[in-house]
């Protein structure tokens, strides 16, 4: 991280972390990595060039982030991924996971009242099982803390609003799209109005596709990620991948809808624009789908444009840093954080 300097904004999701800092020629920078872990005993490595490699973990060895990710070549690894590869089950495990991890990508704090703002999810319009994002609220500003930086929560939704269009007059539908979660904010002219959550995702997605084609989950992945268009399928892969993202978008537009019309749907002066990023990458004509479906599904709101973004997956992120620029011009602010 040679070279960063100032905040940090940081998308923990359940397979990827997300971050986004300033260098020092002020050059806003963003990357993505694997938030994946794998515990093993040392056996099941001692023949692979992962032997010496990882950290202990209760007398095994673990495996985190990319090196997790490499190592799935070998089978001892695989399995151990299938069983708790996420950083969104077994918490304690999750725990110290991700704190090895954000050393990694954060590193110490340079300078006192350096500010972390982190995403977290809104509150959700439906039921959910209580697994998802576990540690973040907590355990996660925890850990930001212990490396000596100022955590500071933003809902996921408004983070990608801010990193679209939110200081503009543009009114916008933003939906971050999670593997197990989708995250939503409806904002009018840069202000927001609704927050919300959805125990949704793109790991179902991924799921069907593999059990209709009879794929490991890893290859679904694979074929989503290589889809140039996800309107104009190419192969019967993609065609699977457009019938299940299909069901999956009626499945968030129909309780997005209730949710609308159950409090009362904003009056807008204006179209709504739509803009879409979050982990689970799709295609760029996805946003294209996404506003076809929500004519049909009579979304109770006037529809604009679909904004085209780069780098959809780090969004969250950059909205992050966007806000944790601006808290950090305040003074005052930065001081009401220190004291949480």
């Amino acid at each position: 991280m040679a070279g960063r300097v100032g905040n940090f904004g940081l998308h923990v999701g359940e397979h990827q972390l997300c971050l986004a800092y300033q260098e020092q020629q002020g050059r806003v920078t963003t990357l993505a990595q694997p938030a994946l872990m794998a515990l093993l005993a040392q056996e099941a490595l001692s023949e692979s060039r992962f032997a010496d490699e990882g950290v202990r973990y209760k007398g095994q060895r673990l495996l985190i982030g990319e090196m997790a990710r490499q190592a799935q070549e070998w089978p001892a690894v695989r399995q151990a991924l299938a069983s708790c590869g996420r950083l969104d089950v077994h918490l304690a495990l999750a725990e110290f996971a991700l704190g090895q991890i954000l050393h990694e990508a954060l590193g110490p704090a340079l300078e006192p009242a350096q500010l972390c703002v982190y995403s977290i999810s809104a509150p959700p319009i439906s039921p959910q099982n209580g697994q998802q994002h576990a540690f973040h609220s907590t355990i996660l500003a925890d850990l930001i803390r212990k490396l000596g930086y100022l955590p500071y929560p933003l809902e996921e939704g408004k983070a990608l609003v801010v990193a679209t269009a939110g200081n503009s007059e543009t009114s916008t539908l933003a939906l971050s799209f999670g593997e197990r979660e989708i995250n939503g904010c409806l904002s009018y002219q840069g202000i927001v109005g609704i927050d919300f959550s959805m125990d949704l995702g793109g790991d179902a997605v991924d799921q069907q596709v593999a059990n209709a084609l009879g794929l490991e989950l890893a290859q679904a992945r694979a074929i989503r990620e290589n889809c140039r268009s996800i309107q104009v399928p190419q192969r019967r892969e993609e065609e699977a991948l457009a019938v299940f993202s299909h069901q999956l978008l009626g499945e968030v537009l129909a309780r997005f809808k209730a949710f609308l019309i159950e409090r009362g749907a904003p009056l807008f002066g204006g179209p709504i624009d739509l803009v879409w990023g979050g982990s689970w990458r799709t295609p760029d004509d996805f946003g294209l789908l996404l506003r076809r479906e929500m004519e049909q599904a009579e979304i109770p709101i006037p529809l604009g444009q679909v904004l085209q973004t780069m780098s959809r997956e780090t969004l969250v992120a950059r909205g992050c840093l966007q806000v944790a620029q601006t808290l950090a011009e305040d003074r005052h602010l930065v001081a009401g954080i220190n004291l949480r």
